[in-house]
């Protein structure tokens, strides 16, 4: 069978697999996934997006859910998860605030009651 080493720096889950037929994959053992891409180890890229490179070698990222495509690394500024940017708004119900999102987009948050929307919520 494929012989199934532990990598440092693969995510929780994932292991690195060589085998005779298809040469060297990545299978992650909670979900079943495979990947021949190493996944996004550290990378802090947001879910969905995956680390790819050019003809000419340059990285770019690939977002496999909408399939875009940019060389500018998607989300998290310096590795470090950016906290979305909470503005409150004045014609929001009480407890509601706005949440504009890198990864979700703008959504809306009740501190109250924990409950979201993507539906603006009507006084």
């Amino acid at each position: 069978g494929p012989s199934m080493r532990e990598s440092v720096s693969l995510p929780a889950d994932w292991k690195e697999i060589t085998d005779k037929s298809y040469g060297v994959y990545y299978f992650n053992e909670s979900t079943g996934e495979t990947a021949y891409e190493k996944p996004g180890a550290g990378s802090g890229l947001p879910e969905g997006w995956l680390e790819a490179k050019d003809e000419d070698g340059n990285t770019y990222y690939y977002n496999e859910t909408s399939g875009e495509s940019t060389y500018e690394k998607p989300g998290c500024e310096g590795g470090e998860a950016v906290e979305p940017s909470v503005r409150e708004s004045m014609s929001l119900p009480n407890g509601w605030v706005e949440v504009n999102d890198q990864s979700y987009g703008l959504y809306y948050f009740n501190d109250s009651t924990g409950e979201t929307a993507y539906e603006r919520p009507i006084s």
